[in-house]
């Protein structure tokens, strides 16, 4: 029988990609792959459970007063994206040192919705019956711990949620709340086999023990620690790993250490993506570079989204869609005639030449075959445009964009694309009141013309990230739960103009590097 893949859990979240301790970064880290996430706590001065890792605000939202010293209704005004910026990591998952020009999700400069410091509660009520769920607790907080107990009986989760702590931590939460599950924390300095041990003893879940101590390196590389390796044989607790050393993931040298032993209940990540390659590599299972003049139609449908010559859709070593100024709503796009099925990565290079109010472009998913091929708009008609080939068109979609001049979002609808027919006339509607946008992130300006759109998809989660010319590393710009969207879907790309209180403005956006990975 094939081994069981290791869990993730997203420490933080998707930490590498979003600000911490943020829902955006835990539904990132679902969206990426992650089984679970992880949360630390501490006590605001009125009582409420506030998900940080940090006594102080400092390091997320560049405040320097304590949680504890703080009102919840103080600490919501603050922006949780202040300092976030994205981290550039080699080849073993480690930080070059190299971090992003800018702070893409800071509500400051431009003035933008700011993100929260969310409650346990708040992240109880939308995740613990979605996710496994671990909190972490610091060391001889009673008050911070009976806290947290009640808001798990207040959700009806003590037996989902586990809470990881040391041995005292431990001992006093099984004593008073004995439907409560526990992880030991590793003592500093302790054999982990005797940890184990000690695990066992008091009736935990598992041990988390970081993975310095676990998998300790020699000159081989790093290797599983002998008696823990003997100690899980007949232990009933399972192992969970993370680390301080290696702030995002292991190296895949650490998780080889550890790939085919039983007894490994999962990784605590703060960078989801890297820990997710390391358990189930991705594949390409599509790709064009778009060279040559010729649209491949084994690959794509390409065609317009309204019976106008604005637009024009072609292939000369790039995927090209042109804008003309003037007119009115027009866009045209290429679809994947390949339905792409359950979890996959999808990313495009673009080069934009005009970003600005009333346009905009998008890697999307649809579920709608589109169809045909119609790249000739010299005499376009009702009869041969198809919403399929429209920004937003044809829903339920799910779709990572450049917003007009304002920024990199992610944007979708949960509804359906109709047909109204009529005699002999049949027009396609996308039902448009459904749709659905984040909040801008980083630069969307027309000196920032060319990046990198990416839409990753898990279940009936989907996640948004980019690079650009501040960030060689991935950014998220949002995530879209996405019910509607049926397990197979169509990839597009997709580009438009239209008229927003004034004449639609020429563009030409260029899709070059297009790749589908799957898990």
């Amino acid at each position: 029988m094939a081994k069981s893949p290791i869990a993730v859990f997203g420490l933080g979240g998707d930490a590498l990609t979003a600000p911490e301790h943020t829902m955006v970064a835990f539904w990132a880290a679902l969206g990426c792959g992650a089984s679970g996430i992880v949360t630390s706590a501490r006590l605001s001065r009125d009582g409420q459970v506030v998900c940080s890792q940090h006594d102080t605000l400092s390091p997320t939202c560049g405040d320097n007063r304590r949680i504890a010293d703080l009102d919840w209704q103080d600490i919501r005004r603050l922006d949780a994206g202040t300092t976030f910026r994205s981290t550039q990591l080699d080849n073993d998952y480690q930080p070059t040192g190299v971090r992003g020009l800018d702070t893409p999700w800071s509500a400051a400069n431009p003035p933008r919705r700011r993100l929260n410091i969310p409650r346990l509660q708040d992240v109880l009520s939308i995740f613990a019956r979605r996710c496994d769920i671990a909190v972490l607790l610091p060391s001889g907080e009673e008050s911070l711990a009976n806290a947290i107990l009640t808001e798990l009986r207040r959700f009806g989760v003590s037996g989902r949620v586990r809470l990881v702590a040391d041995r005292a931590q431990c001992t006093r939460i099984l004593n008073v709340a004995p439907e409560a599950r526990c992880i030991l924390s590793d003592e500093p300095g302790e054999n982990p086999g005797a940890s184990l041990a000690v695990a066992d003893e008091l009736g935990t879940d598992g041990l988390y023990v970081d993975w310095d101590v676990a998998c300790p390196t020699g000159p081989n590389g790093p290797t599983l620690d002998p008696d823990l390796r003997d100690a899980l044989r007949d232990s009933t607790n399972h192992l969970y790993l993370g680390s301080v050393s290696m702030p995002f993931a292991a190296t895949p040298a650490h998780f080889s250490a550890i790939r085919d032993v039983d007894g490994i209940a999962g990784i605590f990540a703060p960078g989801v993506g890297p820990a997710v390659e390391t358990v189930t590599p991705p594949a390409v299972i599509a790709a064009d570079d778009f060279r040559g003049t010729r649209i491949d139609r084994n690959i794509w449908a390409a065609g317009y989204s309204h019976p106008n010559q604005d637009t024009e859709i072609f292939q000369d070593d790039a995927l090209h869609i042109r804008i003309r100024q003037g007119g009115s709503y027009s866009g045209a796009a290429a679809v994947c005639v390949t339905p792409i099925h359950g979890r996959f990565d999808a990313q495009v290079d673009f080069e934009v030449d005009n970003p600005r109010q009333a346009t905009t472009f998008e890697l999307a998913a649809i579920c709608i075959d589109p169809g045909y091929f119609n790249i000739d708009n010299t005499n376009l008609g009702s009869s041969d445009v198809n919403l399929t080939f429209d920004v937003h068109g044809a829903p339920p979609y799910a779709s990572s964009e450049r917003d007009e001049a304002d920024g990199f979002r992610c944007g979708w609808n949960n509804s359906f694309n109709i047909t109204r027919i009529d005699g002999n006339d049949w027009s396609a509607s996308s039902v448009n009141m459904y749709n659905k946008y984040g909040r801008d992130v980083g630069d969307g300006g027309a000196d920032n013309p060319t990046g990198t759109l990416r839409l990753v998809r898990n279940g009936q989660i989907f996640v948004c990230q980019y690079r650009d010319k501040h960030n060689s590393a991935w950014v998220c710009s949002g995530t879209m739960l996405v019910q509607n969207l049926a397990d197979d879907v169509f990839i597009r790309l997709a580009a438009k103009h239209w008229a927003k209180g004034g004449t639609p403005p020429s563009n030409h956006v260029r899709f070059q590097d297009f790749k589908v990975y799957q898990f």
